[in-house]
């Protein structure tokens, strides 16, 4: 009894992890276009699992069966879940929102842009983005005027800070620096993508987490607090 359950707990964690890998946009394809041909593949497969428990478990027939039963009991598990994967998959983007915070969860009608970030207790809300393609991960701030970008960060994604012109004067936490004025050439969250984003990159050793401002979001049709969630909708 103490085996099946689990194997029950791991075919549960199995179904789980599948959820969240779609729920992220993965997911497992294969191009297998005559059933007949499948059916024999899964019939190889059968027979090699049976005439390995056979060989295993010759002569102990309870222990045997007790076995099938917890692979058939693995397979339902995971059956039920492809079978209801389009119902679970919203299920598994809200737990993946709440177990990493700051992931862009769609969560509009099909066909729209609008995604939604979680926040971990009272604290601030993040989310990761991608600047041509590479992530960054940035702090939402309303109170910004632009989309600003550490001189670390912009390093990582490709910017050669050297031969930027810092002479744009701002306020940080750490106090009053000097920026250099680019443009983004893409940037987006989700499926909401928006292009030629004027930013600021602030000198080296200034700014310790690069902020997604206004220049960001005035592109957007609407953002909104709910709670511990920010909901942002692109426009269409």
């Amino acid at each position: 009894m103490r085996r099946f359950i689990v194997f029950l707990l791991l075919a549960a964690f199995a179904l789980l992890l599948v959820i969240v890998i779609r729920a992220r946009g993965g997911g497992f394809t294969y191009d297998v276009a005559d059933e007949g041909v499948r059916a024999a593949y899964l019939g190889i497969i059968g027979a090699a699992v049976g005439a390995s428990l056979l060989t295993m478990f010759r002569g102990r027939f309870g222990q045997a069966l007790e076995s099938a039963l917890l692979w058939v009991a693995l397979g339902a598990v995971l059956f039920l879940g492809h079978s209801y994967r389009n119902e679970l998959l919203p299920i598994g983007q809200r737990l993946l929102g709440e177990l990493i915070p700051g992931t862009a969860i769609e969560t509009g009608p099909p066909g729209t842009r609008e995604i939604t970030i979680t926040r971990r207790g009272a604290g601030l809300f993040r989310v990761e983005v991608r600047i041509d393609g590479r992530p960054v991960r940035m702090l939402v701030d309303t109170g910004a005027s632009s989309v600003v970008l550490s001189a670390e960060t912009a390093e990582r994604i490709g910017i050669d800070t050297k031969t930027l012109n810092f002479r744009v004067p701002i306020v940080t936490a750490n106090g009053v620096t000097e920026a250099a004025t680019y443009i983004i050439p893409e940037l987006s969250i989700g499926p909401i993508v928006e292009t030629r984003i004027p930013a600021l990159i602030t000198r080296p050793g200034r700014l310790t987490e690069s902020l997604l401002g206004h220049t960001f979001l005035d592109r957007l049709a609407s953002y909104e607090v709910s709670g511990n969630r920010m909901i942002l909708r692109g426009r269409n």
